[in-house]
């Protein structure tokens, strides 16, 4: 899979994908498509799942994506201003706020996570229900405004 990343502050990812490879997108993020695209809605992770993602703002269905006879090319966009970021998993997980979720390769999975403190969910801003997107391979996401990266030391959270 190759992607790109393009617009200012009403971003699109477009991913290439190979005959064989398909991807897994939240219901109303597709911006377009190659012709030969193929879709598919299913209920990832069974009902238990589909609850889940429900319970974080997300779709209980995601559509999955794959080409048929050839190469194609999807593209995704959030629903509103803001910017569109690959996380590469290995295996890890990482957090994040409920609707970030855009779209994600097949070995990746989306979860629910919860704030640990009280504090932060009260007064955090994001509530108590968080996004937790785990496994293998490369989940797009997307936020309101800009992304400052950084780069965390041993034991700093």
């Amino acid at each position: 899979m190759e992607y790109e990343i393009v617009g200012d502050n009403l971003q699109m990812v477009t991913l290439r994908l190979a005959e064989g490879e398909s991807i897994y997108a939240e219901a109303g993020a597709m911006a377009n498509m190659s012709g030969n695209m193929q879709m598919q809605t299913q209920a990832k992770g069974g009902i238990l799942g589909g609850l889940k993602r429900m319970v974080v703002g997300e779709s209980f269905f995601l559509t999955r994506f794959r080409p048929e006879g050839g190469a194609g090319f999807v593209s995704f966009a959030g629903s509103i201003p803001g910017k569109i970021f690959p996380v590469r998993l290995d295996g890890s997980d990482f957090i994040a706020q409920k609707d970030a979720y855009l779209c994600s390769e097949e070995g990746v999975d989306l979860e629910i996570a919860f704030a640990r403190k009280l504090g932060a969910g009260f007064f955090g801003g994001e509530g108590f229900i968080l996004q937790r997107v785990s496994g293998k391979g490369c989940a797009f996401l997307h936020c309101c405004g800009d992304i400052v990266e950084m780069d965390l030391a041993a034991g700093e959270t």
